[in-house]
């Protein structure tokens, strides 16, 4: 499933269209993070890094 920038912002992660193997990819964008890390981040602390928390927003309930 592809989220666009809007729905990824509770996650505070930039995405780009990724095959579902590719989840361990290091993004530039994210500071070398992949999206299965930030996923992880996520489900532990509610952002992606530590640092995002700020900028974070709570799941929607479709989310």
């Amino acid at each position: 499933m592809m989220l666009d920038g809007d729905e990824m912002r509770f996650l505070y992660y930039e995405q780009k269209p990724l095959p579902e193997d590719l989840l361990n990819l290091r993004s530039g964008a994210n500071h070398g993070l992949t999206l299965k890390e930030g996923q992880q981040n996520y489900k532990a602390f509610g952002a992606c890094e530590k640092e995002m928390i700020p900028h974070v927003r709570k799941p929607k309930p479709f989310e």
